[in-house]
Formats: C-alpha cells, structure tokens, sequence
C-alpha cells in the first residue's frame, strides 16, 4: 500500500478588467483544485444483476462554495503505474455545484482475458486493484462569477462627457500606463488621474504589496506575469505586466 496525502481543495479568485469600445468589463473567476484518495473508489455495474464492469468515485467540492455549476477537468494520477491501461477518466458524469462522478475501467474490458498487463491484474478492475496502485483524480473546477459592463457617454455629448467619472476609464491607455514593460527593477505607473491606491497582484490573485505611490521596487519578483490594479473609490482598473 502507498502512504497518501489528504484530500486538498486549493481555491484561488482571479479578477479581469478590459476596456474595449467605450465599455468597462470586469469578470471575476474561481479555480478551485483537489485530489481524491486511492480508498474512495467503489465497484460500478451498468446493471444491478450484471458482473462489476469497473470502479467510480464520487468527487465532493462543496468546500468550493460554487454558486453554479462549474466547468470540471479530471486527471487520472497513479503512484503505482498501470493507470495508461485505463479508460473514462475524461468522462465527467452528473455534474453539479457540489460534484461529480467519474467512472473508470480497463481499456480492454470487457475482454475473456482474466487478468491485465505484465503484472496480471484482475479484470474487471476493481477497488483492491486501485487501491495497490494507489489511483487517484486530480481535478480542477472553474466558474465565471460576474461580468459587468458599464457604457460610456457619446464622445459627442458634451454634457455627459462634462459629468464622466475618470475612474471609469482605468483601462484606458492615456489614464493608466506601466513602464517600462517588461521591467526588471522598477516599475512606474504614468496616470492624469489621481488614485486612492496601487496593488502588486501575482498571476494567482495574490496581493503582494498595497501602496499610494506610483513606483514599485519589483527587483524581487521572480521572473513571470504580474498585474497591477488601479482603485479611485469603488472602482479600479486592472493593467499586466512582465518582471523580467
């Protein structure tokens, strides 16, 4: 038998904000991430009265708090091997807020052969099977949580350009800049407005650092994509960048 870590539900939230043809866009999107233990498989049969065609399990991602159903990716991992002999791990069955299933079985089954590969494991394969070879899914589950637009005056309406709130265009080029980019040491944000704050935010979501200035030290980052946000109030405008 393996020795296995716990079942782990990693949850990170990553916020997007685009400015496209006068419109301001924000989605926030949840990825959430486990691994099942090789102990909660259990035997399937297609019908009660029919021989065990193979094992399933049932995947809990309550911890997850969804709000709808998400889309699921499954993986079939082994710490014993054999698991390339398998079939149906792509196959997400019943899925919900709360779960799903996933029912797996070897490639070759139903077959006459009593047993599979080099090391003639039972077939059908079966709980005890999975067991030994320590299987296990590892899943990763993602939901789109809100997308807002919000429309911008006519440039041609002099009187609602008069009354547009300049925190609505955070996006936009001439009002939030980052340079140099890609950067190494320093990174500089050029704006016409002024902001409450700046945040250093990490690919995963992750607020590194919160400040009022407009020059971040970023000489110890690692090397990858960084965002920086923007906030005036309620409202913040979301700009990437590279840390060479």
């Amino acid at each position: 038998m393996f020795a296995f870590v716990p079942s782990v539900v990693f949850l990170v939230t990553l916020l997007f904000s685009t400015f496209l043809n006068g419109q301001l866009s924000s989605t926030t999107s949840q990825i959430c991430q486990g691994v099942t233990q090789p102990a909660e498989w259990e035997p399937y049969r297609t019908i009660t009265s029919e021989p065990v065609q193979g094992i399933r399990v049932h995947v809990d991602t309550r911890g997850c708090n969804f709000t709808s159903v998400p889309q699921y990716i499954v993986t079939l991992e082994s710490l014993g091997g054999y698991h390339w002999f398998m079939t149906g791990t792509a196959s997400v069955y019943d899925p919900t807020m709360e779960g799903f299933d996933v029912y797996i079985r070897w490639v070759d089954h139903p077959s006459v052969d009593p047993a599979i590969g080099s090391k003639q494991y039972p077939n059908p394969l079966t709980v005890a099977t999975a067991e030994d070879l320590g299987l296990y899914l590892r899943w990763t589950a993602l939901q789109a949580i809100e997308s807002t637009v919000t429309e911008e005056p006519e440039d041609d309406d002099p009187t609602a350009l008069a009354q547009r709130d300049p925190a609505r265009d955070y996006a936009a080029d001439d009002l939030f800049q980052l340079s140099p980019n890609p950067a190494s040491i320093y990174l500089t944000i050029n704006t016409v407005e002024q902001f409450d704050r700046f945040e250093l935010v990490s690919i995963t979501g992750a607020v590194l650092t919160s400040q009022p200035q407009t020059t971040f030290n970023i000489e110890g980052l690692s090397p990858g994509t960084y965002f920086v946000r923007a906030f005036r109030g309620d409202r913040f405008g979301l700009q990437r960048f590279v840390k060479q």
